[in-house]
């Protein structure tokens, strides 16, 4: 079986804890009128999530060519 990089599930765990937060607190945000919110926060949560993939996808990489230089 294949190992799952840390940029794939590490940000996948991430998006699941934004949904279930979402699931939870929407509904008030949504009876009390700030649209705003809602979509500042998934925006926010959204822009952390694809440079948290980014920047683990580098340091995987970056990982990769040490090891290859090395051995």
């Amino acid at each position: 079986m294949k190992k799952l990089k840390k940029s794939i599930y590490i940000p996948i765990i991430v998006f699941i804890y934004f949904c279930i937060l979402l699931y939870n607190f929407v509904p008030d945000i949504i009876r009390s009128g700030q649209y705003w919110r809602i979509y500042t926060i998934a925006g926010g949560e959204l822009t952390i999530i694809i440079l948290l993939y980014f920047s683990l996808r580098k340091k995987e990489k970056m990982a990769n060519d040490n090891k290859k230089t090395k051995g």
